[in-house]
């Protein structure tokens, strides 16, 4: 317990310098305190080594200087110099004594107290013994009066025991007549145990008959017909089966058959359950496969049944390779039908996200900071929805281009067939009246959008608004005279253009 305590005051003092090292873990000052006052320590090492090796010259020169003094006072000199050194040793020496001497009083002195206390200590010790030993004293007598009841109770305890003695013998012999019993019966168990043995052995060999019977049934081959050589075979079978039970009428006539379970597959050999097994009669299962094997004997199958099947097999053989062949024609259709969906998938969405692209551009560029968008109802089959139109007009929401106004559905329509223009270039354009409900701002953008794209295209406009046919090459002028319609051709150019001059 001792080691105990003194190993755990320890750890808690390993702790407890933990946290005290910790705790005075040294800031920044301090480090810098520390190096000043390690380079001061330095110095006065340097300082003491210095004054070390001059404190040894001059012992040295002393030393030299007693010699010399001891040469010169001869031998008398050093013979007095001697016993100066054996009583000063002497002088020491009573010095210790003497200081022992007050060591051992100073302790006399404290152990004196310790036992003066001590024996005042005893003494109230021997006073509290004596009441003890009072009071153990007075505990004794009762202790005997208790020991004297115990002892009767021990007597009536004894007598009780002879009764009991004369019970424990009325038992053991019961017990006698009991093993007896007992190996009667173990008598009959090992009777019983004989006889199972000879059952276990016995199922053992109707275990291996059983498994003989299933390899015989294994090896036996059925042939596979079809469900129209299977009526037949089953009609030819059931008139052979009525024809035999005619036969065999009589003889049965007293026999009660147990039938079987009902098997799922006829091509399998059966397994019984114990409870099936029960419900079998020995001599009646033994008078069953006489009979089965007799009507095997004497069955007459007809094997031209055999011959219709492997002939419908082989008509079901071709018809399977014609299925076959036009399975591969039908897959083949369908992969290149596939191919073909798929491939106008991908063109369909390369062309979308093209238009979807230059119609902003378009837009944004007639609008001055609008913004339009194409997208898919259904963006799994883009063919069976369609696309919506929305369009956002400048400082305006989103909308639907139903929503619009005219020119707004206009200026709409206009980028949407622009960007189909980059996409998919036209030679020839026809637009009647584009401009009719547009303001004279979007005209100009129009009719500009119009004239930079003639480059590669002809665009012939139907329009009233001068800001669009001012910008066209050749004016066509439809009016009516006379009661009819007549047309001029114009030129369409600067009246005021300078001629050009050729040099």
């Amino acid at each position: 317990m001792d080691l105990g305590v003194s190993v755990q005051r320890i750890q808690e003092a390993e702790k407890r310098l933990r946290e005290l090292e910790k705790q005075s873990k040294p800031d920044q000052a301090d480090i810098q305190r520390i190096a000043v006052l390690e380079k001061e320590i330095e110095r006065s090492q340097r300082e003491l080594e210095q004054l070390t090796r001059d404190s040894a010259a001059i012992e040295q020169a002393i030393q030299e200087l007693q010699e010399k003094i001891l040469d010169v006072g001869g031998v008398r000199l050093r013979a007095q110099k001697s016993k100066v050194d054996g009583i000063r040793q002497m002088l020491d020496l009573e010095n210790d004594k003497i200081t022992k001497a007050e060591v051992h009083l100073a302790k006399a002195r404290k152990d004196a107290e310790k036992y003066a206390k001590s024996l005042a200590a005893n003494e109230e010790a021997l006073e509290a013994s004596a009441e003890v030993l009072e009071q153990l004293q007075n505990e004794l007598s009762v202790v005997k009066s208790d020991v004297a009841g115990v002892q009767k109770t021990v007597d009536a305890a004894n007598s009780r025991f002879e009764l009991a003695k004369d019970e424990l013998d009325a038992i053991k012999a019961e017990l006698e007549e009991k093993l007896e019993l007992t190996r009667e019966f173990r008598k009959k168990e090992n009777e019983i145990k004989t006889a199972l043995k000879d059952a276990e052995k016995e199922l053992k060999e109707n275990q291996q008959r059983h498994s003989t019977y299933k390899e015989r049934h294994d090896k036996l081959e059925l042939q596979e017909i079809d469900e129209d050589e299977e009526d037949e075979a089953a009609a030819a079978a059931e008139a052979e089966k009525k024809k035999q039970d005619a036969m065999d009428e009589d003889e049965d006539e007293n026999k009660m058959e147990v039938d079987p379970p009902t098997k799922t597959d006829p091509y399998q050999f059966y397994w019984y359950t114990p409870e099936e097994l029960e419900s079998f009669s020995q001599r009646q299962l033994v008078a069953d496969v006489a009979l089965y094997e007799e009507r095997v004997r004497t069955a007459k199958p007809n094997m031209d049944v055999l011959k219709q099947y492997r002939k419908r097999e082989q008509e079901f053989l071709a018809r399977a390779q014609d299925l076959d062949a036009v399975t591969a024609k039908r897959d083949a259709c369908k992969k290149h039908y596939d191919d073909l969906r798929k491939k106008r998938l991908e063109e369909f969405m390369s062309g979308f996200n093209q238009i979807s692209s230059k119609l902003k551009e378009m837009y944004q560029m007639i609008t001055l900071g609008g913004n339009a968008e194409l997208e898919l109802v259904d963006s799994m089959d883009p063919f069976s929805e369609g696309i919506i139109f929305s369009v956002m007009p400048p400082k305006k929401s989103w909308k639907n281009i139903s929503n619009l106004s005219g020119g707004e559905k206009t200026l709409s329509s206009l980028a949407l067939v622009f960007a189909l223009h980059v996409f998919k270039p036209t030679p020839l354009y026809f637009m009647d009246e584009i401009d009719a409900a547009l303001d004279f701002r979007n005209v100009s953008i129009v009719a500009n959008y119009i004239k930079d794209r003639t480059k590669n295209a002809q665009f012939i406009i139907i329009s009233l608004r001068n800001n669009m046919f001012e910008l066209s090459h050749r004016l066509i002028g439809i009016y009516k005279t006379s009661n009819a319609t007549r047309s001029i051709t114009i030129d369409n150019h600067d009246l005021n253009r300078a001629p050009s001059v050729s040099t």
